[in-house]
Order: C-alpha cells, then structure tokens, then sequence
C-alpha cells in the first residue's frame, strides 16, 4: 500500500518540479532580456525633452570603458521620471537613446539641462561604440554635444554623464539655432544675476564702512558666495573651477549650502 503511494507521489511530483523549474527559467531569461530603447523622433526644428525616453546603466565603478558598458546590455533598465534627479555620486551613467530625424536639420545638439554636468557621446553602429566627429562645441558655456544625424535617418547614441555634485540626467535636444539662443539667454540671465549681486556688494560694503555694522559685511559675504556659485555654473572665465589653485568641482557641493 505505501509503495504504492510512494510511487504515485513520485509521478506527480516529478512533472510539478520540472514545471516550477522551467517557469524559474522562463522567469531569469525575461530578466536578462535585453530592454528596448524608446524611439525620440524630432519632426520638425524646434527643440524636444528627451525626459524618460532612454534606458540606463549605473556604473558604481566609474572606470567601465564605452565596450564594457555594451557588452553588458542586460544591465540596462528602462528610465522612469524619478531616475532624472539622482543622489550625489561617484557612479557614472551610461544612457542609451535613439533618434530619428524627420526634420530638415541634420546638426542636432544633446544639451545637460543641470550646468555641472559632464557627459559624453559616442555612436553605436552595429554593435560597436565609435566616437563623434566634431561632437565638442566651442564658445558655448552650457554643456552640449553635436549629434549629427542626417534627415531620414536612425540612430543609437551612448551617454556617459558624471557630475562631481549631484548627478542629474535631464536632456533637451535642440537645433543649431536653439543651442545657440539658449546659451544667450542664460548668459544674459547670469549676467543680470551677478550684477545685481555686484550691486548689493557695494551697497552693503558703503553701509559698512559707515556704520561698523558685521551683519552688513556678513550680507557682502553672501553675495561674494552667489556670484562665485553663478559663474561656476556657466563655467565663467574657462579657468574658475581652478581658481586659487582649488578644484571648486570638488568643493562645490560644501560650498553650496553657505549660499
């Protein structure tokens, strides 16, 4: 009778533990899949966010090289809006997109919506990473890199943002002509900005000289802080993260608060 038990448990136990088996391996297998890239397609000249539209990969080594990172396309998982502000780190990202151009522009930029980020573009052609032609931008003082993508054209495109404050991966892709403007407008608002500081330095430094008052000269103090921070974020004169003979990228983030 118990053998005879046994023996039917045993039947039905065997096809149970090869289906658990299998459904375990169906499990791993979706896991390691490669996760598709969302398609940003700009169909017209004007500017475009490219928001979520990218997968990642966070490498919390730092020194994975371009072919590294691609050979490890199971890593990648596919952005959500709370991955944009990330916590400060020595990690660097690597982003994964992919552009169509149905526009009549072929020079499109990757601009860092965060100033004191620094990234890096490079084309993936047919599972090789290559580097940009002409990707660096000159006379320009916010971060941005040229795509050039010709109309009608498919593309992927890996990322690699670092910042040695806190990383953020916001990105905006714009035109020539929208690059170009933004970077004035925001050289005018700094502009507008430090001005406006350099004015309260004076003030306050009259007011004490006359009254012997600290509070004033603390208030200098605040101001002198503001207009350092502004210029590092449009990165103003080229030279002023050396400043003094100090790496101010490094410093920045203690810095900060006393603003």
């Amino acid at each position: 009778m118990f053998p005879l038990l046994r023996r039917c448990v045993g039947w039905l136990l065997c096809p149970c533990v090869m289906f658990c088996f299998q459904l375990f391996l169906d499990f791993k297998t979706a896991q390691s899949a490669t996760v598709p890239i969302p398609r940003l397609i700009f169909d017209n000249n004007q500017g475009l966010e490219v928001n979520d539209n990218f997968v990642f990969f966070e490498d919390l080594s730092g020194k994975l090289s371009p072919k590294e990172v691609l050979a490890q396309t199971d890593r990648f998982r596919k952005a959500n809006l709370s991955d944009l502000n990330q916590v400060h780190t020595e990690a660097n990202f690597w982003l994964k997109l992919q552009l169509t151009n149905q526009s009549s522009s072929a020079s499109w930029y990757l601009t860092a919506v965060y100033p004191l980020v620094e990234f890096q573009a490079f084309r993936i052609s047919d599972g090789e990473v290559g580097a940009l032609e002409n990707a660096e931008v000159q006379h320009l003082r916010i971060s941005s890199k040229r795509l050039n993508l010709k109309p009608g054209e498919t593309q992927e495109f890996l990322i690699r943002v670092s910042s040695p404050n806190i990383v953020n991966l916001q990105f905006h892709l714009d035109d020539q002509a929208g690059v170009y403007q933004k970077d004035r407008l925001e050289g005018m608002f700094f502009s507008l900005l430090c001005g406006s500081l350099l004015a309260m330095i004076i003030y306050n430094f009259l007011l004490y000289v006359s009254l012997r008052d600290r509070n004033y000269l603390y208030y200098l103090l605040f101001a002198l802080v503001n207009i350092h921070l502004d210029l590092l974020a449009i990165k103003f004169p080229n030279d002023i993260f050396t400043w003094g003979g100090l790496n101010w990228g490094r410093l920045t983030s203690i810095y900060t608060p006393f603003a």
